[in-house]
């Protein structure tokens, strides 16, 4: 029996396969009191406008083998209808075309490391979706004369998203 040519013994079974396990971030809903005091709660008033996030690429409905995560910028929200917009960004040399992106610069305000074109279509988040990426995922904002100029050319093309 202890003979390896022996050829009535059963191979040995493959293993099972592997499966990508998603990231998942913690729920910032479950934190406990003993948690950093100093951070301060969320407030959309206040942390919302002009703030760029890196949104999970399922949450802008696509999936890459390339990138997890693509930025994207809050332009308008609507505290009381629980919702936000925010404007899908893309690195600016990948654009073949410009017509329909707004391109915002690198700087350290914004977080962003590399020229950035954001697609002038506003999508919609529900406020308790947004409050889970701050502050991890929360890499900076735009200036006031960059988001200005972002909402004004998004209210010319859906008026809807100002009201």
């Amino acid at each position: 029996m202890d003979d390896p040519d022996d050829t009535l013994s059963d191979p040995p079974l493959p293993a099972p396969p592997v499966r990508p396990q998603r990231t998942r971030f913690p729920d910032k809903t479950e934190e406990s009191a003993s948690d950093d005091a100093e951070s301060e709660p969320f407030d959309a008033d206040r942390d919302l406008p002009g703030a760029v996030l890196m949104v999970p690429n399922q949450d802008w409905g696509f999936e890459v083998v390339s990138a997890t995560d693509h930025p994207g910028a809050c332009t308008h929200h609507q505290t009381a209808a629980n919702r936000a917009y925010l404007v899908k960004g893309t690195d600016a040399e990948h654009i073949r075309n410009p017509r329909g992106y707004f391109f915002v610069d690198s700087d350290t305000l914004s977080g962003l490391k590399k020229r950035t074109a954001f697609e002038l279509v506003p999508r919609r988040f529900r406020l308790r979706r947004l409050k889970l990426f701050f502050p991890e995922r929360c890499l900076g904002r735009l200036d006031d004369a960059t988001l200005q100029s972002l909402r004004s050319v998004l209210v010319r093309l859906y008026p809807e998203v100002a009201s």
